[in-house]
């Protein structure tokens, strides 16, 4: 199977995302970021709690299922990437403030820090995070870190090969083209393209 080139991946990976992708992810998917499956991740930016952090919150947006997690496909090491290589130095701060802010308020409203938490309690956390933006319209700038975050772990994780074949359907070359058919009649999965 031939390697799927970055303009495409950013092309399907904006499709899942409706179309809005921070100008840092674009340009990490652009300049060859790539999510790398590894069997242990050392964070040369992050320190070690950020980077549990990172890849916790990574694993619950994508968690394991018949495909693998997010931190199984080196999806924390890519926001790592994406945050100390691609972000500007305005952007990385306020990605970097909001991780800060994560941490008091879950400090805050669980009564502990977020690596001391159960799993089931991060689990609440990350949802609960993500509940309070649901549907509402926020300036790039003001994004909170839970919507920073996911935007960069979507895009990693669909722009890995798992991501784009195992998840999306891929036809390198399409045949035909079909308009006006169910998702069923397409084969019963969203199309990477």
């Amino acid at each position: 199977m031939e390697s799927i080139q970055r303009r495409e991946a950013l092309k399907r990976v904006s499709a899942i995302m409706g179309g809005a992708l921070a100008a840092p992810t674009v340009a990490g998917i652009l300049n060859g970021c790539a999510a790398k499956p590894e069997l242990s991740w050392i964070p040369k930016f992050f320190s070690e709690d950020q980077a549990r952090i990172i890849t916790t919150v990574s694993d619950i947006i994508l968690p394991k299922t018949d495909t693998p997690s997010a931190s199984e496909l080196g999806v924390p090491g890519y926001v790592e990437e994406i945050v100390s290589l691609i972000m500007d130095a305005d952007r990385q701060k306020q990605f970097m403030d909001g991780l800060s802010e994560w941490e008091k308020e879950c400090e805050s409203s669980m009564g502990d820090k977020f690596n001391d938490l159960s799993a089931a309690d991060q689990s609440i956390f990350v949802n609960d995070q993500h509940d309070k933006i649901q549907g509402k319209r926020i300036a790039p700038d003001e994004r909170p870190f839970i919507w920073k975050i996911k935007e960069i772990v979507v895009a990693g994780y669909f722009t890995t090969e798992v991501g784009m074949t195992q998840i999306l359907q891929y036809v390198q070359t399409p045949t035909r083209y079909d308009a006006c058919i169910s998702v069923e009649e397409a084969g019963g999965r969203a199309w990477g393209t």
